[in-house]
């Protein structure tokens, strides 16, 4: 008897978040990985396991969006991110917390502190909200471009901003079960 939820997925290139694997498989058991390498798997293939080859194809971490008002996107804009493979979406920085914490640096009464000399910006795509420029495009796909804006106009590797879109920003927002195609993590 085979094991109920279990996927194969192989002979693919695979972007772990972190590195790129250019042939290999991921074993997903319960909606979680359960192993994740390169060439061949050579676990058993028991009955019941789907098993999908699908050379030439890729396999990613879901994107992890960051944007104020997250949760006004709704049931269509939750649709459209996940057909864009955007499956996590945090709203960053429009709290009343961060209000009053604007307020308190803005009074003197904190300060904002310094970044240590050896620090590197980072930069993560699309944490910005909808303009009316772009109002008519699916959040999703506005990651997407935004995306390709940091390959194309600044000039960033395009494997650098996979990474900001998923194991850095699963990092950034203390998201420890996502953000990378690896065992026990999420298969998002």
């Amino acid at each position: 008897m085979g094991v109920p939820n279990s996927t194969l997925i192989r002979d693919v290139k695979i972007f772990t978040g972190t590195e790129v694997i250019e042939r290999g498989y991921v074993h997903v058991l319960g909606g979680v990985v359960a192993e994740v390498g390169a060439g061949e798997y050579s676990g058993e293939l028991s009955a019941g396991m789907t098993v999908v080859s699908s050379p030439g194809d890729s396999v990613m971490p879901g994107l992890i969006g960051e944007r104020p008002c997250a949760a006004s996107v709704g049931a269509d804009g939750v649709e459209d991110n996940l057909r864009f493979g955007v499956t996590t979406v945090c709203d960053v920085g429009d709290g009343p917390e961060n209000d009053r914490e604007v307020e308190k640096v803005k009074s003197g009464k904190a300060k904002i502190a310094e970044a240590p000399k050896d620090a590197q910006p980072f930069v993560t795509p699309q944490t910005d909200d909808k303009s009316a420029a772009d109002a008519d495009i699916p959040y999703g796909l506005r990651l997407h471009l935004e995306m390709r804006a940091l390959v194309r106009e600044a000039g960033k590797a395009p494997e650098d901003v996979l990474r900001s879109a998923t194991a850095d920003a699963a990092d950034r927002l203390g998201l420890h079960d996502r953000g990378r195609i690896e065992a026990e993590r999420k298969a998002d």
